[in-house]
Order: C-alpha cells, then structure tokens, then sequence
C-alpha cells in the first residue's frame, strides 16, 4: 500500500548525504536543484512510476550536521513549508566527529544525545504530519566488529526504537548496503565509507521508495 497522496509535500532531511549540492537557498526544483544524490533520485523515480502523485519535494540537508545541528533548525528549514511527510537522515556527523576529532570534544554528540535531539525531532513532528520516515545512517563497512560500524549499528537501533515509541516509519538502508556489499566491495558505493556514489545513492532512494510502498515496476 502506498504511503503518500497526492498532491501533497515530502521534505527530505539530513547532512551531506542528503545535501548532495543542493541548491540554495530553498531546492524543490527537479533539474539539478535537489543535488545529485538520493532525494533527486527519489523525485525522478516517483515521477516515472508515480506520476499520478505530482509530489512535491524539498531538499532540507545541510554538509556537515549533526543531530544538534539539525534540532536547531528544524522548524525554520523543514516544519516552516508545512509538511505532509517528512524524512530525516542524521547521525553519521555525530559519530564521525568522534573518530576524525577525537580531542574536539565540542563537536562530539554521543549516544545519549543523539537519542534526546532524536527524540525531540521525532516527539514534535509526527504530531504534524502525515508520517514520518526515518532512515538509518549508513557507513559501508560489512565488518560489525569495526569501532565505526559498531557505532552507526547501535546509533540506528536507538532511532528504530523511538521509531517505534512515537508511531514514524524506520528505513533501514543499511540493511540494503548490507546485502550489497555480499555481492560489491563498499569502494563500489563510496570512496570514504560515508558519502555515497550514484549507485550507493540509489540503494538509499530504493529503500526509501519500497518502506513507502512505491511499486518501481511500472
């Protein structure tokens, strides 16, 4: 069953990942507008399969946030258009931070954190909208044993579980890198474990799409 109606507006948030080169300052137009990365491609594929949807989409990522950033301008850059759905990709800069600026503890939002900003970014918005989607943060490494890994693992469980609690949808696109990577070295989707190529991009909006209950086979 489809998820989303017609006619109504889906703003997709998140960091660099979702950003992709988005325009500026408001980046709703297909073309190149809504980068070059998974919320362009969740458009192009909604309109070939879906056209009868006529969707709006507004792309809200910001390179470098973390869950805080994020919290901070939530109701200016996504609840101000009056959404019908939401998405939101977040936690990689929280964990990232960590590893890459192990001293600049400033920059660090751990597990604790992440879930309070998460939980408030949940707790206030699925009240608003029609649904809201969550998509797990994603580092392309199949070895959960791997300290970053092991992180963006227990960071995603965290989300599913509010998820969970306050009624939004849970993407889980990690678990379909992890069924790539059983067949694809990760250097096939990223060059840095983190941001995706186009083809990494599309397992992200494949994801999103088949969670919404959006057929890709027309």
């Amino acid at each position: 069953m489809c998820l989303f109606e017609a006619n109504t507006t889906l703003v997709m948030a998140g960091d660099s990942v979702t950003d992709a080169g988005r325009a500026r300052p408001v980046a709703e137009n297909r073309k190149e507008d809504l980068g070059k990365g998974y919320p362009a491609l969740v458009d192009a594929l909604l309109s070939a399969c879906r056209p009868d949807l006529q969707m709006r989409i507004i792309n809200a990522g910001v390179s470098g946030n973390t869950s805080s950033h994020l919290l901070e301008r939530w109701d200016e850059d996504v609840l101000s258009f009056h959404p019908d759905y939401v998405s939101c990709m977040i936690g990689i800069n929280d964990i990232w931070r960590q590893f890459d600026n192990p001293h600049l503890y400033h920059r660090h939002v751990d597990f604790n954190t992440f879930l309070k900003n998460y939980e408030k970014l949940i707790s206030c918005t699925v009240p608003k909208v029609k649904a809201m989607l969550v998509i797990s943060c994603c580092y392309m490494e199949p070895n959960r044993d791997e300290p970053f890994r092991a992180m963006v693992d227990q960071y995603n469980a965290g989300a599913q579980k509010l998820c969970d609690k306050y009624g939004a949808i849970y993407v889980d696109a990690m678990a379909a890198f992890d069924k790539g990577m059983e067949f694809y070295h990760p250097c096939f989707y990223t060059w840095d474990h983190v941001h995706p190529q186009l083809g990494g991009h599309m397992v992200i909006a494949k994801s999103f799409l088949k969670t919404a209950g959006i057929s890709l086979d027309n």
